[in-house]
């Protein structure tokens, strides 16, 4: 995912097996350096230890983390689409539990968000672990970290805003205390 994604490759850490497969992608690339080693070498070089068929589809790459968007415009394009009848966005506000927020992220790319607003509060999601939770689609989600609350009056000014907010999770909280207390 990281190799198809407008984010700076710097290299590439592969087995000997996926480089035919990888090849138009590595080949865009040019810029990147692709090095080869066996599952063990990688799995002692990056500490990501997978069991079964997956470790045959283990690879590694790092890439240059792109600067902060200074606008909201400029963190999501789909903004600047004026004839857009229709927009998804996601806004997160003081996750803090990295994984959550890549499982998040990759439900929100399957539902096709155009975007992802975080606080400043809520947890990178380009953290190592929400990357592996996204399963990578956090490289493909437009997102924007600062001041939830501005970021959401600015859209409110400037388009006509629908705002849904799932409520979900307070209502399991509320049932589980309440069938523990009967």
């Amino acid at each position: 995912m990281l190799l198809s994604s407008n984010f700076t490759v710097k290299q590439v850490l592969l087995q000997p097996h996926m480089v035919e497969l990888l090849r138009p992608s590595l080949e865009q690339r040019s810029c990147c350096s692709t090095l080869l080693c066996s599952v063990e070498v990688m799995e002692e070089t990056t500490g990501i230890v997978l069991q079964g068929a997956a470790r045959t589809k283990l690879a590694y790459a790092t890439a240059f983390r792109l600067e902060a968007p200074r606008s909201l415009k400029g963190a999501i394009p789909a903004l600047a689409d004026v004839g857009r009848k229709e927009l998804r966005l996601l806004a997160l506000e003081g996750l803090t539990d990295a994984t959550n927020v890549g499982h998040i992220l990759r439900v929100a790319s399957a539902f096709g968000a155009a975007g992802v607003l975080c606080s400043a509060d809520c947890c990178d999601a380009l953290n190592p672990r929400a990357i592996r939770a996204s399963h990578g689609h956090v490289f493909h989600l437009p997102i924007f970290r600062g001041d939830l609350p501005s970021a959401l009056a600015e859209l409110r000014s400037t388009f006509d805003v629908l705002t849904a907010a799932a409520a979900l999770l307070l209502l399991l909280l509320l049932l589980s205390s309440s069938s523990s207390s009967s």
